[in-house]
């Protein structure tokens, strides 16, 4: 089996150096939605990563309405819709491989993440970098469940088809065994990673959730900064590789 993460790694420049660091969310939005043409160019419209301003929308309606709330009305639901629709032609929410296709279940997922962080929310305040290891790990059973509960679709771009996404299969495993893998399985899924580039840091994986304390932070629910795993650096004029699909 192919290691995605290195070979990505290895593709776009990004030196596998990870620190944990704990950042101020609004900055982390701006510079993610702002500079994320290196990272996901698929993603990028009208010069802003589409799919995350979307998300930040979708969180803010939740918040608003909750027990009344309707994801099949989110513009980030007929975003996914319409894009698969379209055949991914201008622009998608994934990665170089894959594009993410059932706007159901995606919606679910999020929305599963949205109350599962409002559960955790005292937690999330009070972290900081001495305590931030330990604190996560304490929720983690539950995210082994919300895994095997929010699967979701995707739309393999070179292969064509459309599978489970493989991250999933994993949470079938042992929870024992899942438990003492834990400190790996923490960048990306509960800590969201990122890449630094230039002055500012661009989230490479763990973007619903950087929106989502996004909207937590505007309302003040969230009241502390984001813990992050900084994986490496970015350099200009690395993302040159084509996925077959055009870019926007």
């Amino acid at each position: 089996m192919i290691n995605f993460v290195k070979h990505f790694l290895k593709a776009t420049g990004i030196e596998p150096k990870p620190e944990l660091m704990l950042v101020d969310v609004e900055r982390l939005y701006s510079d993610t939605l702002m500079l994320s043409s290196e990272i996901r160019p698929w993603a990028v419209i009208d010069g802003k990563y589409a799919a995350l301003e979307l998300r930040l929308e979708f969180a803010e309606d939740y918040l608003k309405s909750q027990g009344d709330f309707d994801f099949i009305n989110t513009n980030y639901y007929k975003f996914i819709d319409k894009y698969t629709k379209d055949g991914f032609k201008n622009g998608y929410d994934g990665n170089w491989n894959y594009a993410i296709i059932n706007p159901d279940d995606i919606c679910r997922r999020y929305t599963a993440l949205i109350r599962s962080v409002l559960k955790n929310i005292e937690l999330y305040n009070n972290l900081n970098k001495d305590n931030v290891i330990t604190s996560i790990k304490s929720i983690y059973d539950d995210i082994i469940d919300f895994e095997k509960r929010n699967k979701r679709d995707v739309f393999y771009i070179r292969e064509n088809r459309k599978a489970q996404q493989k991250e999933n299969e994993q949470y079938r495993s042992d929870k024992t065994y899942l438990r003492s893998t834990a400190n790996k399985r923490l960048v990306g899924h509960l800590i969201p990673s990122a890449v630094a580039y230039k002055d500012n840091i661009v989230i490479k994986n763990g973007s619903h959730r950087l929106a989502l304390f996004k909207a937590l932070k505007d309302k003040n629910i969230f009241k502390n900064k984001l813990p992050i795993y900084v994986v490496g650096k970015l350099s200009n004029g690395l993302y040159k590789r084509s996925t077959g699909r055009k870019k926007t």
